[in-house]
């Protein structure tokens, strides 16, 4: 064999690796979903900090108000301006559903105008 007949060898098995590495599934799982959402009023966080004990606030330390709960598992950072991002979840149902719980406990603590509209 020449040097240009074992060239186009080489090239021809490299382009079968390639189709090769082309056709490899790719396994692509979720592990965190994230929403944002606006309760459309401010927040006074001291307020629900004290109210609700799944909650931790420092303002010297981070500026939002830090919510947890258990099902779905999801934490919410809760800003004073009425916005909040709920994280955790694994599912999108999940993460609305925290998000509807979030709120409902915002309701009871005395904002009754903080609202969750699904767009």
């Amino acid at each position: 064999p020449t040097l240009f007949m074992m060239a186009e060898e080489s090239k021809t098995a490299n382009l079968e690796e390639e189709e090769e590495e082309e056709t490899e599934v790719i396994n692509i799982r979720l592990q965190n979903v994230v929403c944002s959402l606006s309760l459309e009023t401010r927040l006074d966080l001291d307020k629900i900090a004290q109210s609700v004990r799944n909650a931790e606030y420092n303002p010297k330390k981070f500026q939002a108000l830090i919510m947890r709960i258990r099902e779905p598992k999801t934490t919410a950072l809760i800003f004073s301006s009425g916005k909040m991002i709920v994280t955790g979840a694994k599912l999108l149902t999940d993460s609305v559903n925290a998000a509807k719980k979030y709120v409902a406990i915002i309701n009871h603590v005395g904002f009754p105008e903080a609202k969750f509209i699904q767009s």
